[in-house]
């Protein structure tokens, strides 16, 4: 809800204040836990006011009555009356579970949830009390991805997951909050970024979520916009717009990931360090390289179809209106993709390139 209690006017038009919003809700409707002085959470190791006090100066709704909860049924009803299939639910670390089960229970046609419930080591409250209502942002696996792209080795990603059920774990290298803390690759780490997305999108575990952001300078710095604080159009890669959706790698790997849907992980290969290798049943093949120099002289062996593939992290698929022949060429060994990735790649397997992906259905003619 809102934070501060000086109140102001909402984007609409209409006035509020910390705990009057005049039709909708008013005092007796959020949660006044009492404690620490100021109703805000400190001690994060006490259910109760994980839940029942105020994140931040955020006005807590008191979802656990009928009326609020009845209030946000009609809203996210609204929603789904004009084509919304999903919410992501922010926040349902402060919100018992049965609340939101409760809330769920209301809606007029079923739709996609995920929630964010951050982990916390010791913490009584637990992302894995939630699958109950849908699926759960897995805040353990950007981490755990970035410190094996960062200081382990590649070869460790053989039987990469995390403790919630993979049918039931978002995943994501990055988000808005994480990539302004420390721990998790970004943009900023350009080519092992995308490679991390890549191997993210390529692999079994979990639903992959891709971040789109923008530069700033501090954490508090909003997106491009106007002197009256509206958001300005997005034109990728210029002011400040980073759009990593946009990237090749990232781009094409949804595609891989979309075809490869349902298939296992087979003829897994590394050599014991950065350089790693698996395909996916007879739909797509992955190859990442993270050593300093290029892997020569080597083969791999994939259930893919015979045929000659488009490598999808460095090139695009042709449309059907493209020549029926195009001649192979190969990319530099060694270089890597940026955040506004180069037009030039070849759709061909370059034999020393540090990574390549294809995947069937995307067969060069030749």
């Amino acid at each position: 809800m809102t934070g501060g209690s000086s109140g102001g006017v909402g984007s609409a038009g209409s006035s509020y204040t910390h705990y009057d919003h005049p039709g909708i809700y008013q005092n007796q409707d959020f949660h006044h836990c009492g404690r620490n002085g100021n109703d805000d959470i400190v001690n994060y190791n006490d259910r109760y006011e994980v839940q029942n006090c105020e994140l931040v100066d955020l006005a807590d709704l008191a979802t656990d009555t009928d009326y609020v909860r009845g209030r946000i049924a009609v809203y996210l009803n609204d929603l789904l009356s004009i084509g919304v299939d999903g919410f992501r639910l922010d926040a349902s670390k402060h919100m018992p579970a049965a609340d939101i089960a409760a809330i769920k229970a209301k809606l007029s046609r079923p739709a996609y949830l995920y929630q964010e419930v951050i982990y916390g080591a010791g913490e009584p409250i637990t992302p894995d009390e939630y699958v109950g209502n849908g699926d759960v942002l897995e805040f353990r696996y950007g981490k755990d991805l970035a410190k094996i792209f960062d200081t382990e080795r590649l070869a460790y990603l053989r039987t990469f997951a995390e403790p919630l059920p993979s049918d039931r774990a978002v995943v994501f290298t990055d988000n808005h909050d994480t990539q302004r803390g420390s721990g998790v690759l970004t943009f900023r780490d350009n080519g092992r970024y995308a490679m991390a997305n890549a191997l993210m999108l390529a692999w079994t575990y979990g639903t992959p979520k891709v971040m789109s952001s923008y530069e700033f300078s501090s954490n508090d710095e909003g997106p491009p916009s106007t002197s009256t604080g509206q958001t300005v159009d997005t034109t990728c890669f210029t002011n400040r717009w980073r759009c990593e959706h946009e990237w090749r790698v990232i781009a094409n790997m949804v595609g891989f990931h979309n075809a490869v849907r349902g298939t296992a992980v087979t003829e897994w290969w590394d050599n014991g360090n950065d350089a790693i290798a698996f395909g996916r049943g007879n739909k797509g093949y992955l190859v990442l390289n993270d050593e300093s120099s290029a892997l020569t002289g080597r083969s791999f062996h994939t259930n893919l179809p015979a045929g000659v593939y488009c490598d999808v992290f460095h090139g695009d698929y042709p449309p059907a209106t493209a020549p029926a022949r195009r001649t192979p060429s190969t990319r530099p060994a060694g270089s890597t993709p940026t955040s506004q990735p180069p037009t030039a790649w070849p759709c061909t397997p370059p034999p020393k390139s540090p990574e390549a992906a294809a995947r069937a259905g995307q067969r060069m003619l030749t």
